[in-house]
């Protein structure tokens, strides 16, 4: 003979209709919530691992082989940044030395290689992800990428003090801003963060692609501020990097910083504006930026982004130096 068997019935529920025990399983909004509880875990552990992993993302006393403090002394190790703060100090390169590119290295590995092309341009040939390179004149650069081995490899355009360490982008740092062209703006050591920086005066509508890999540093070294462009004819935007309150020039001496964050070549002209391009330059950079501001206005405003007028841009798209 079977045992008779007893069903489960909930208490509060209607007769007939059977379940779980109110104290037993999960309820459903726990079991809903589990999937997301997992994603956010992952996210984490995931963000963890990357962050131990890219040195050039980190900006902890333990990366680039740091042993920690004295024993037992509870305090952090030194990170890589002190390291090379302490191991070279700032230095005052001559200021009519002629054009060159130098990797100012913190491993003995090159992060890539330079060679001179047509007399005036540099092929700068990045092997690694995460590093730049230096120049050894203070001259305005005008950039070609010429090839890239991931199409979402950025590249990172600015100044910065002398020397600088060639695993650090731009920004990346004490001492430095840079531009890089997934559209963000670093400023003295931004974390991997930064601020939104688009060049286009509507950041809705990316430069075309066939503009998309010129771009252009403008060194106003008279008035201390640099413009930096994309883009090339109707499509070249102009918008200011840096003011004296970022290039602190009374600080330390500076120079100019390209640089990637995965293997690509850069062709790369030093260059020295007069200053009537250099004004043209500053006076193009100024209007973009009040279009940018006008933009944000009136975004908040309307509730939606709204596109600036044929007048807002028809100054901003001329081609400086045609």
């Amino acid at each position: 003979m079977s045992a008779p068997s007893f069903p489960l019935k909930a208490s509060g529920t209607p007769g007939g209709i059977y379940s779980l025990p109110a104290n037993g399983g999960l309820s459903l909004s726990v079991i809903l919530a589990l999937p997301i509880i997992i994603a956010i875990v992952l996210t984490l552990a995931l963000h963890v691992y990357f962050v131990k992993t890219n040195a050039a993302y980190k900006d902890t006393p333990e990366e680039f082989g740091s042993t920690g403090g004295s024993s037992g002394s509870g305090k952090p190790g030194v990170g890589a940044e002190e390291e090379f703060l302490q191991a070279n100090p700032p230095v005052a390169w001559p200021t009519n030395a002629a054009p060159n590119f130098t990797m100012n290295a913190q491993n003995e590995a090159p992060v890539g290689s330079i060679a001179v092309v047509g007399g005036d341009t540099f092929k700068l040939k990045f092997a690694t992800g995460f590093s730049s390179m230096q120049l050894t004149s203070l001259l305005s650069l005008e950039i070609t990428v010429v090839s890239k081995d991931v199409p979402s490899t950025i590249l990172a355009v600015g100044l910065a003090r002398v020397p600088y360490p060639d695993w650090r982008l731009p920004g990346w740092h004490p001492n430095s801003f840079g531009y890089h062209s997934n559209g963000r703006r670093f400023v003295d050591r931004g974390n991997y963060i930064g601020q939104p920086f688009n060049l286009s005066t509507d950041p809705a509508v990316p430069i075309p692609r066939a503009y998309a890999t010129k771009f252009t540093l403008v060194v106003n070294e008279r008035d201390g501020e640099v413009y930096v462009s994309q883009g090339d004819g109707k499509y070249k935007f102009y918008r200011v990097l840096a003011t004296a309150r970022e290039w602190r020039r009374g600080e330390l001496q500076y120079m100019p910083v390209v640089g990637t964050n995965g293997r690509a070549t850069i062709m790369v002209r030093p260059v020295r504006y007069s200053d009537q391009q250099i004004q043209e330059a500053k006076r193009f950079a100024y209007e973009n930026e009040g279009i940018q501001a006008q933009l944000a206005a009136r975004s908040t405003a309307a509730g939606s982004p709204q596109l600036p007028s044929a007048a807002d841009t028809s100054a901003a798209t001329l081609n400086v130096y045609q």
